[in-house]
Parts: C-alpha cells; structure tokens; sequence
C-alpha cells in the first residue's frame, strides 16, 4: 500500500468475514491506536448471500451499508481519516458456484456502491474501484483470482491508483 516512508501499516482481514462480523470485532475490542489513515474494503461476502437468499436481498444491502459506514464512522469519530472502497466487482462466474449465484449478486453490488458513493465528506473518501476494475459489466479478468477477489496485479493496480490519494490526504487533507 502507498504511504509515507515513516507510516507503520498494519493489515486487518479475515477472509470470509461478512460486514457484521468485522463490525461485532471491531466494537468488542479496545481501540488502542488512533491510525491516522484506515483503508476498508469489504462487502461481497455480505452481498454474494443474496444468491441463496434472493427474497432477502434489499435487507441483506441495507445491513451491508449500514454496517460500512458504522464501520467507517467508528474510525472517524477517533479522529483517522478513511477511504472506504467500493465493493468489488464480481468475475465471471465458474460452473461450481452457478448453483448459488444469482445476477442479482451484481445487481445488489452496484446499488451497494451508488450508497456509498453517496457518503464522500470532509472525514472520508469513498474510492469508486469500478473505474480500476469494472469491464462490460464484470471484474477485469486480467485482476481476477477467483470470481469475488482480487489477484496480486489487481492489488497492484489497486495501490498505484490509491497512491495519489493518500499522498492527497496527508499532504492537503480529505
């Protein structure tokens, strides 16, 4: 991840885990740091339920949304600046994970993103990924390590974008 040659990064991430669970972790432990900057990423794994769960969708986004931006409040309200990125966007779908998939899942993460574009203020910046990874539709195959994560070039990419960014916030501010 870019950041200033004196930043101490710490990565947090539990593959699998859903908003709620990140949430439920991050209220059950005391914050003992004030990071200045916090990068959150998550989501899909919320929103890839709908394809069980296709008469549930608009509660399943709404808690995925809530729970971001409570997420995201929590930092903020300890004084750390945020960039919160959009969901990416699914691959193409492999025929082992056709029974449980569902378009809505893609329908689901594009209204989850126009939310949260809808959040941009002075304490945080919401980074539309789709302009990095969204083509015709799907995630980029080139960036793709499975149908709903990114590889190491996307990850790449992903860094070299984001770099203005936080270069921007730590030398003007959000």
């Amino acid at each position: 991840m870019p950041c200033p040659e004196n930043a101490v990064v710490s990565r947090f991430g539990v593959p699998g885990w859903t908003t709620a669970q990140a949430l439920y972790y991050l209220q059950s432990i005391p914050l003992i740091d004030t990071p200045d900057l916090v990068i959150i990423q998550l989501g899909i794994n919320d929103l890839k339920t709908i394809g069980v769960l296709p008469e549930q969708r608009k509660d399943i986004q709404g808690k995925c949304e809530q729970n971001l931006r409570s997420i995201a409040d929590r930092f903020n309200h300890r004084g750390s600046k945020v960039i919160l990125l959009t969901v990416f966007p699914p691959g193409s779908v492999p025929l082992i994970r056709r029974p449980v998939w569902r378009e809505d899942i893609r329908l689901g993460v594009r209204e989850v993103n126009d939310h949260l574009g809808k959040l941009n203020s002075k304490d945080l910046v919401v980074f539309d990924c789709d302009e990095v990874f969204l083509r015709n539709g799907k995630m980029n195959r080139e960036y793709l390590r499975d149908t709903l994560h990114i590889n190491s070039r996307g990850y790449e990419v992903l860094n070299s974008v984001l770099e203005p960014v936080i270069h921007h916030i730590f030398t003007e501010g959000l």
